[in-house]
C-alpha cells in the first residue's frame, strides 16, 4: 500500500510540471526555471535567452479548423523537443505559445537557433483532407537579464512575436528591454 501511495504522489508531482496535451513542461515549471536561471546568471555571469514560439496567425486563420490547429501545434511541440539540447527547457506557456529557455545562449546564438527552427518547421508539411499545408511559426527572442522580473522577460519575448507578425518578411524578432525603457517599451 505504501509503495502505491508514494508512486501516486510522484505521479501527481510530475503532472504539476508537465503539460500532457503537448508533451512538454507547463507554464508553472517554466516560470520557476526562469527564476532559477536569473539567480544563476547573477552568480556566474553567463548569458541565457528565452524564445517564444507560436503557430503563425495567418496560418491559423487560413486553416480555421480547431482540431487541425491543435495537431499542428502538437507537431511544433515535437519539433521543439527534437531540436532542443538537454539543458534547454521546452514548455507550453498557454494558448498554443511555446517557450524555450536557452541556457548559456546569447542573443546571436538564439537568433541562429530560431532561424534553424523556422526552417525546420517550414519544411514540415501538414495534410488536411486534400490540402497540403506548410507549417509556419513566429518567434520572439529576448535575453534573460537579472535587472528584470520574470514577467518583464516574458512580456519582452511576447513583444518579439508581435514584431515578427508585424513584418511579413521575418519569422522571428528580438525584443530587448533597456534600463531607459523600463516603462514598457521594447527595443531591437
Amino acid at each position: 500500500m505504501r509503495v502505491r501511495s508514494s508512486w501516486n504522489r510522484a505521479s501527481n508531482r510530475a503532472e504539476t510540471i508537465f503539460d500532457n496535451k503537448f508533451g512538454v513542461y507547463n507554464k508553472r515549471y517554466l516560470l520557476t526555471k526562469i527564476e532559477q536561471e536569473l539567480e544563476l546568471i547573477k552568480e556566474f555571469k553567463h548569458s541565457s535567452s528565452l524564445i517564444m514560439i507560436e503557430l503563425a496567425k495567418d496560418l491559423k486563420a487560413n486553416v480555421n479548423n480547431e482540431k487541425a490547429i491543435v495537431l499542428m501545434t502538437r507537431t511544433i511541440a515535437r519539433l521543439l523537443l527534437k531540436t532542443s539540447r538537454r539543458s534547454d527547457i521546452v514548455a507550453h506557456y498557454g494558448n498554443g505559445i511555446f517557450t524555450m529557455l536557452l541556457k548559456h545562449t546569447d542573443i546571436e546564438s538564439a537568433k541562429k537557433a530560431s532561424e534553424r527552427l523556422c526552417e525546420l518547421v517550414s519544411n514540415s508539411n501538414f495534410f488536411l483532407a486534400d490540402r497540403e499545408i506548410q507549417l509556419k511559426i513566429s518567434i520572439g527572442i529576448t535575453d534573460i537579464n537579472p535587472l528584470y522580473s520574470v514577467e518583464e522577460i516574458i512580456v519582452s519575448a511576447l513583444d518579439g512575436i508581435e514584431k515578427a507578425y508585424a513584418n511579413q518578411k521575418i519569422d522571428y524578432a528580438v525584443s530587448l528591454r533597456t534600463q531607459a525603457s523600463q516603462g514598457g517599451s521594447a527595443q531591437s
